[in-house]
């Protein structure tokens, strides 16, 4: 009784696998009866999965089925979808969280911006908040609406898009995030100025392109020759800067508004100038009078002195004629763009992250406020070198030739975007993909000028919408692909704060919910790995 109770007898003792008969049979035996208790074991995983899940379509359907259809469709929510409310709070909420973050982050940057001027003229007038927040001298409201409808007016449209196909097709499939993407993409149409939707759409069409680059690269399918290159952003950052600032001087009425304002403000050469060096190289008569007017006004004396309307070059002394030295002008414009632009380079690092990150900040504000000031810092320094390297190539051009050359304005921006280097790594891919688009913006309206290229009415808005699509699909099944400063930007107005986060009904991917048949996912290990290869996901099924 003692020898069958443990598996020693003949007949039922063969087919039982006891505890102790393991210590009486060779070790091969031995692992090859473990193996069999694992594939077992986990066949009666695979079974009882598979029999739970119908049980709990069937329990889904039968209480789906006995409501009304139209209240399903406005208050429920779907097996697939993994927010915790129903779709249409869900999108509502969203909505309106990404409006307030964006209304939020784009005021206060204004905010910050209008006290840094008030500190410049009065530093205790700052604390009059009339002066501050008037709106005589602080128009962001409409700018700041816009904005925020642009953001909110997308994650809405995006989830409420993406639950109304999770209901018609009654499945969960890449298309359905690129269709919803691509549909809220219109949400750039809150934009009522055309060339920043354009701005919009190349920024997303070159972040799109470097998505599929990487994940093309990852897949060993191809990878451009010296992408290993430890350079190679700031090289394209290079390019990109060159056709920028030969724009600047020979085609401004190809940048937008706004960004032309800023560089001119930025940098060390006046409009005056920079129309009788354009005047210079397209081979008209110099307007001698405005250019003296300028000098006259800056020096308190006529000038240039020598210079004719059939002139070859502007010299020295029109570019700059408060100073002499052409090394201290360089560093006196070096030293005056550092103080024109440290308090926009802190407005953009310290605001956002503390509306966008408000717990992080109220944990540690010291800390935040320190790291911001560094990065300002750090970022003001490279754009006061760019100003002074620009300046003084072309000084060194007039120092060394008597005939000027457009390409030397091209050649002055690419040398000057070397200072991209005093940047850290991840902020000069960043500097490269912003410049990108308006440089490629940039030579779009010169093609089309020429009739190189037909000027389609809203091709930017169709653009923006495809991008869009392109994006979102990225996010969702290859972030690894995107920047990090991108993907985190995207999950940050994409979810909602203060809401439980579902797993969805079904953990097997491209599955519909009204079959019951549902196909088992592949075993990707061995059985002799030791561990179980599907785990039985009670967490991931409704109701449990």
């Amino acid at each position: 009784m003692t020898a069958r109770r443990h598996g020693l007898g003949g007949g039922g003792g063969a087919a039982t696998l006891g505890p102790l008969v393991l210590n009486a049979i060779s070790p091969e035996e031995r692992a090859a009866r473990l193996t069999l208790e694992k594939v077992e074991a986990e066949n009666r995983l695979k079974e009882a999965e598979a029999r739970l899940r119908e049980a709990i379509e069937e329990l889904h359907f039968r209480q789906t089925g006995t409501t009304d259809a139209s209240s399903v469709a406005l208050s429920g929510r779907h097996p697939l979808c993994q927010h915790g409310d129903s779709c249409v709070a869900n999108a509502v909420g969203s909505l309106c969280q990404s409006f307030l973050l964006a209304y939020g982050v784009r005021v206060g940057i204004g905010v910050l911006l209008r006290a840094f001027k008030l500190v410049k003229k009065r530093p205790y007038s700052v604390l009059d908040l009339k002066l501050l927040l008037s709106e005589k001298d602080l128009i962001v409201r409409e700018e700041a609406c816009r904005t925020g409808l642009l953001f909110g007016g997308f994650t809405g449209m995006f989830h409420a898009i993406r639950c109304i196909l999770r209901r018609t097709r009654d499945k969960e499939t890449p298309l359905n995030g690129f269709v919803a993407g691509t549909i809220a993409g219109l949400s750039v149409l809150s934009l009522d100025d055309s060339s920043r939707r354009r701005t919009f759409a190349l920024y997303l069409l070159a972040r799109v392109g470097q998505c599929a680059y990487n994940s093309a690269k990852a897949k060993n399918k191809f990878h451009f020759w010296g992408s290993q290159w430890s350079h190679g952003d700031t090289l394209l950052f290079s390019l990109a800067c060159a056709q920028i600032m030969y724009a600047y001087v020979m085609r401004p009425e190809t940048l937008p508004d706004s960004y032309l304002e800023f560089i001119s403000k930025t940098g060390p050469i006046a409009k005056p100038t920079l129309k009788a060096v354009r005047e210079s190289l397209r081979g008209g008569p110099i307007d001698i009078v405005a250019l003296s007017a300028f000098v006259l006004k800056r020096t308190g004396m006529p000038g240039p002195v020598g210079l004719k309307p059939d002139s070859l070059i502007i010299p020295c002394s029109g570019v700059h004629p408060q100073t002499v030295s052409c090394l201290a002008h360089n560093s006196k414009a070096t030293r005056a763009t550092f103080r024109k632009t440290f308090p926009l380079y802190l407005s953009l690092t310290f605001v956002p992250y503390v509306v966008l990150n408000i717990q992080k900040f109220m944990h540690s504000p010291i800390r935040t406020f320190w790291n911001a000031f560094k990065s300002a810092s750090r970022s003001t320094c490279f754009l006061s070198a760019f100003v002074g390297i620009y300046q003084g190539v072309i000084c060194l051009q007039r120092n060394i030739v008597s005939k000027d050359h457009k390409l030397v304005y091209f050649f002055a921006g690419a040398c000057a975007a070397l200072s991209a280097l005093i940047e850290k790594k991840s902020r000069r891919t960043e500097l490269a993909l912003y410049t990108l688009p308006r440089a490629a913006d940039s030579l779009w309206y010169i093609l089309v000028n020429r009739h190189l290229l037909p000027n389609i009415k809203h091709a930017e808005v169709a653009l923006f919408c495809l991008c869009m699509g392109g994006i979102m699909y990225y996010h969702e099944h290859e972030p690894d692909t995107m920047a990090p400063f991108l993907r985190g930007l995207i999950t940050r107005f994409l979810n909602r704060t203060g809401t439980p986060v579902l797993p969805p009904a079904l953990s097997y991917p491209y599955v519909s919910t009204s079959n019951s048949t549902i196909p088992a996912q592949k075993d990707k290990s061995q059985p002799d790995s030791g561990k179980v290869a599907e785990k039985l996901n009670v967490e991931a099924f409704q109701g449990l």
